[in-house]
């Protein structure tokens, strides 16, 4: 999962690219909410920002996972 941001001003670019691996495979919506609220947070520098986006790799059914983890 990532996070990115950009700065509100365009005559003085700021902004961040973070990425983190969550510690176990998950499809539960909130936690991946906190994950990146999180990583947002520890890196935003409080001013004003123009964009964010949220990305999310490396993505498979939970169907996959409950084999997995019933085996």
């Amino acid at each position: 999962m990532s996070v990115s941001c950009s700065g509100a001003s365009f005559d003085f670019p700021t902004g961040f690219h973070r990425e983190r691996k969550l510690n176990e495979p998950t499809n539960h919506t909130m936690e991946i909410f906190y994950a990146a609220w999180e990583l947002f947070l520890k890196f935003w520098n409080d001013q004003p920002i123009r964009r964010i986006g949220i990305s999310i790799t490396n993505l498979v059914s939970d169907e996959v996972w409950q084999r997995i983890k019933g085996s």
